[in-house]
Order: C-alpha cells, then sequence, then structure tokens
C-alpha cells in the first residue's frame, strides 16, 4: 500500500480554521483539486473535481475529528 503523509502549518488559531476543514462546503473553497463534496455519512466524504480535463470522485474517510486541533482523513 502506499501512503503519503502531508502536514501543513497555517498562521491562525485552530478555532478560526476549524470551521474551514470541519464543513463540506467550506472544505470545497480550499482544497485545490475539489468543486463540491457530497457526504453520504458523517464519515465520508465525496470530493468531486477535475484532473486536467477529466472529471473526478476522490472518496476520503474522516479519521480524527477531535475539535478544534485536530482533523484527519484518508483517500
Amino acid at each position: 500500500m502506499r501512503e503519503i503523509a502531508k502536514t501543513e502549518r497555517i498562521d491562525a488559531s485552530p478555532a478560526d480554521i476549524w470551521p474551514d476543514i470541519a464543513d463540506p462546503e467550506r472544505f470545497a473553497e480550499w482544497f485545490a483539486f475539489c468543486d463540491a463534496v457530497e457526504q453520504p455519512d458523517p464519515d465520508t466524504r465525496v470530493l468531486l473535481g477535475s484532473w486536467g480535463a477529466q472529471r473526478s470522485r476522490v472518496t476520503t474517510r474522516i479519521t480524527t475529528a477531535e475539535q478544534p486541533t485536530r482533523f484527519a482523513w484518508e483517500h
């Protein structure tokens, strides 16, 4: 299995950032690939977007949601 991990630091408080990552609609605003998000259940998001000219769907599973400091997913 292939694994890629990325950690990003943002100059803002966790409470300021939490709504941007926890809300599926706002998530689509900053996640570059994504132009829409479907959320079939609380722990799953389907990211809709494009890779070049090809439309793509990426299913993600939220693995950690500890408001307001930790939010992680895998896809």
